[in-house]
């Protein structure tokens, strides 16, 4: 049991499960014009990020996400993990390689 009163959950998928333009696009976003991004981004450590998953006006940010050019497989993601009642997301180059139905599934 832990200290703390409440601990959140965070799914974790692999990198491959977006697009390698995706990727560049969001490493550049975040270091280099984080403003630009439409929520929270967090690098983790130089595998991946952690993504805040709003929950106002989730289709908006979509459109936001869509407009700078994220490919469909990184909307998927997202889309995802907030129908399943996440507020984050982990991509990570390091985690699990594996069919999720839902997902695509990029070799890079």
């Amino acid at each position: 049991m832990s200290a703390f009163p409440e601990v959140m959950e965070v799914p974790v998928l692999s990198t491959t499960h977006i697009t390698r333009a995706d990727s560049d696009l969001i490493g550049n976003l975040v270091h280099e014009d984080p403003d630009k991004l439409p929520f929270v981004v967090v690098p983790w450590l130089d595998y991946g990020w952690v993504f805040h998953i709003p929950e106002d006006d989730f289709e908006e940010t979509l459109r936001e996400w869509s407009a700078l050019g994220v490919s469909d497989s990184f909307i998927k993601v997202l889309q995802l993990a907030q129908g399943q009642g996440f507020a984050f997301v982990r991509l990570d180059s390091a985690g699990p390689k594996c069919l999720i139905e839902g997902l695509d599934l990029h070799e890079w």
